[in-house]
Parts: structure tokens; sequence; C-alpha cells
């Protein structure tokens, strides 16, 4: 977003949509850090009212920020031609990509969180889960 904050207009030109640019990557900052905090004071379940819903809250600020930045993208790449620098829109572009992506992968994360990793009944466990007195499930060793 410095490359957005550095890149200058020509003089009888402006840049359309930068409000709306800058609206949401403020409000991203923001979120991102109440969010962080958040977590570094162990008060998440503050966002989801005492709810065990923390997967249903990241899947929607993932899927509203990413919206934010996949419009962002569109906004700034028209700022190429009026720039006086035009690769600066380019590289702001870019970031607000990178942004996109990562907001869709923290989204479906949380998404297959939310589902459950495998539904096939497979864990992440090394074993399976062995009940006391029955050994058909345990491996010998080596």
């Amino acid at each position: 977003m410095i490359f957005a904050g550095s890149s200058s207009h020509t003089k009888d030109k402006s840049f359309s949509g930068s409000w709306f640019f800058w609206f949401t990557i403020i409000i991203q900052l923001i979120f991102i850090i109440v969010v962080i905090a958040l977590f570094a004071f162990e008060r998440e379940r503050s966002m989801t009212l005492g709810r065990d819903a923390w997967p249903i809250a990241e899947m929607a600020y993932s899927t509203v920020f990413g919206i934010f930045n996949a419009i962002n993208i569109f906004i700034v790449s028209g700022w190429h031609s009026v720039a006086s620098n035009p690769s600066l829109p380019v590289l702001t572009a870019i970031c607000c990509f990178v942004l996109f992506v990562l907001y869709a992968l923290g989204g479906f994360m949380m998404f297959r969180i939310w589902k459950g990793f495998v539904q096939s009944g497979a864990s992440q466990n090394p074993t399976a889960a062995t009940q006391p007195g029955n050994i058909q499930g345990m491996h010998p060793g080596i």
C-alpha cells in the first residue's frame, strides 16, 4: 500500500475510486490489529460473543475482505493510465491480489476446520484410537 501512497497523478486528472481503496485498506488494518490483540490477550471469544464459532467469524471477514481486495485490484489497475509513474499502481494491484489470495486461503482453511478436515474418518493422530484391552489396532513396533 506504500506503492499506492507514493504514486501521484498528473495535474489535470485524478485517481478514481481512491476513497474506496483507502477506506477498505484502513478498515482491514484496524480489524486485523484488533484480531491480533484479541488473540494475544486470549480474548478471541469476545468477537464471537462467547460462542465457539471462530471459524465462521474468520470465514466471514475473509470473504468480505477478499471481495474488497478483488474490487481494489480493478480500482488500482485503472490508476495506471493517470499515474505519473505507471509502475506503482501495477505493484499496488499485485499487492491487492496477494492479499486476495491470502484471505481466500485463510477462509478456505477455516472452512475445512469448520466442516472437519477429512470426511473419511482418518485423523491427524499417528495411531487410531485404541480402547484399553483391545489390541486389534495396536502396532507391535519394529
